[in-house]
């Protein structure tokens, strides 16, 4: 089953979310995942609107500092 929806995270951010045997997939030109705050209101985001419990992400969409 694939659902396609657009979303606004955030002021300005758009995402795409495609939703692929109960995983979100989502892809966005923005940058979505800066700190840790941001990744946890952007997994609450998706695991809400979509009740997914699995998500994919573009990894432009996560900021180069994220992981340090």
């Amino acid at each position: 089953m694939i659902n396609n929806t657009n979303h606004n995270f955030e002021e300005g951010e758009k995402m795409e979310i495609k939703i692929i045997n109960n995983i979100a997939v989502v892809n966005s030109n923005e940058i979505i995942m800066k700190d840790v705050q941001s990744a946890i209101d952007f997994i609450m985001t998706i695991k809400y609107e979509t009740n997914c419990n699995k998500i994919a992400l573009n990894k432009s969409a996560v900021a180069e500092d994220f992981f340090i």
